[in-house]
């Protein structure tokens, strides 16, 4: 594979600069002069970039640490304009000039303000961002790797950066770049190959991955950050597996609905890392099922079972809870999978209207555990409760926390409101609130539910 570079031009021309007044006169041993390998240079680096009509898949690192991890963009270099596709804005894309700088060296330069290309490079108004997140929009250019992979350094972080030729629809490779992003689920990476054991432990937040490997008694650790692509992910730097370097990978499901990083390096295709989840993790498809739901009555003296199902919608992404209602089959809750937690939201939610035309809800409710009716009811559809497993029992038992993002309300029940608008007009007039049962099977109706506190699975 031809890899042209440009450090040997450099040298040539410092000492040409350098020793022009004694050799002044002193014929060229080389048929161009450095002036000339530089413009070479450049033309040649301008011809390759302009030759992917679909452009180049940059790999983006701000931060001199890679503190943050890598961004995915995609480029397209045509006539002095670069158009950009970028991870975080899917469906999008901004353009700009570029240019090619003759500074200390050969210089690639996205000259004009481009939103998201300088994104990570522009300073903010705020102390702590007043530099941005220190990227780049000047790189210094390295080398090209058989026209198919160009590599730069950033000028103000020192950072790879990265182009490979792309070819296919920016807006697919993004959205499936970010479904990645969205479907991996990671505690810790771990898995075997030849004599070596690999462990890996993830930090989704900055995109880092500390790798510990162990082969023949001697251990070896590599910090590496990472970004997203098409098939999965790969590491801003190479780790050394068996003398082969380790760095891309494809994310698959297994056929028990586990998750593993198949490795795609040449030499290293049969190596595989297991993706392991955080303790008290649940698949989507581990909720479906009939449940024995636990709640109290207003004073917290009797506890009430009621029997309700979750039956997994066909979106994929979310589940209705049946049984609360006295007739059968009428206002189902919606509860979504939050799939970064593995856990279920019962958020407050419209659930029909009354033949008044109002909306009935299931609002979220922060009575007090006093017995009496102190507490507020919201309507809110951003609050609730998170229903995560417990690891205290073998038991597939669900735990009803309160959630609110802001964390300014103690949800602890539910109430059914009727509504016009923002107005409360109270419970509903029809027949069709909410059923409990006593344990002692005698049944007990109302609008409200309070303290929900277990779910669990029959």
């Amino acid at each position: 594979m031809k890899r042209h570079h440009f450090y040997p031009y450099v040298l040539l021309l410092l000492a040409a600069l350098l020793m022009q007044g004694c050799l002044k006169e002193q014929e060229d041993i080389f048929d161009e002069k450095p002036t000339e390998r530089l413009e070479d240079f450049l033309d040649r680096f301008k011809s390759v970039l302009e030759s992917s009509e679909d452009g180049w898949v940059m790999d983006y690192y701000p931060q001199p640490d890679q503190s943050i991890g890598g961004v995915a963009y995609i480029v397209k270099f045509k006539d002095g304009e670069i158009t950009a596709w970028w991870e975080n804005r899917p469906g999008q894309s901004k353009t700009s000039n570029y240019s090619f700088k003759r500074n200390s060296g050969p210089m690639l330069s996205f000259d004009t303000y481009n939103e998201f290309l300088h994104y990570y490079a522009e300073g903010r108004n705020s102390s702590s961002l007043y530099q941005g997140y220190k990227g780049d929009f000047e790189f210094r250019l390295d080398s090209i790797v058989g026209n198919d992979h160009v590599y730069m350094h950033g000028n103000r972080t020192n950072n790879v950066i990265a182009l490979h030729r792309f070819t296919g629809n920016p807006d697919e490779y993004l959205a499936e770049a970010s479904q990645n992003a969205e479907d991996i689920i990671v505690d810790y990476l771990e898995g075997t190959y030849a004599q070596a054991s690999i462990r890996g432990e993830v930090a989704p937040a900055s995109r880092r991955i500390d790798f510990t490997v162990t082969d023949a008694g001697k251990v070896k650790e590599y910090s590496r950050a990472y970004l997203f692509t098409n098939q999965g992910l790969r590491l801003y730097r190479p780790v050394t597996i068996n003398g082969k370097p380790m760095q891309d990978f494809k994310l698959a499901t297994t056929g028990e609905g586990r998750q593993e990083l198949q490795c795609l390096d040449e030499g290293l295709t049969d190596l595989k890392l297991s993706v392991v989840v955080p303790e008290g993790y649940c698949f989507y498809n581990e909720f479906a099922g009939t449940y024995t739901l636990l709640h109290y009555e207003i004073d917290l003296n009797e506890p009430y079972t009621t029997t309700v199902q979750l039956v997994p919608n066909p979106d994929g992404k979310t589940y209705s809870l049946t049984g609360l209602c006295k007739e059968e089959g009428k206002w189902a809750a919606q509860l979504k999978y939050l799939k970064t937690n593995g856990t279920l939201l019962w958020l407050g939610q419209s659930i029909g209207t009354t033949t008044e035309g109002w909306e009935i809800w299931i609002a979220p409710y922060t009575k007090k555990r006093t017995g009496t009716m102190t507490g507020t009811v919201y309507k809110d559809d951003t609050i609730g409760f998170e229903l995560r497993k417990s690891g205290d029992t073998d038991k597939f038992v669900l735990n009803f926390n309160s959630y609110d993002p802001k964390g300014t309300n103690n949800v602890t029940s539910f109430r059914m409101r009727c509504y016009s608008g923002s107005t409360n007009k109270g419970n509903p007039t029809e027949d069709l609130w909410m059923k409990y049962f006593k344990q002692d099977g005698e049944e007990y109706s109302d609008y409200s539910l309070y303290y929900p506190e277990t779910m669990t699975k029959q």
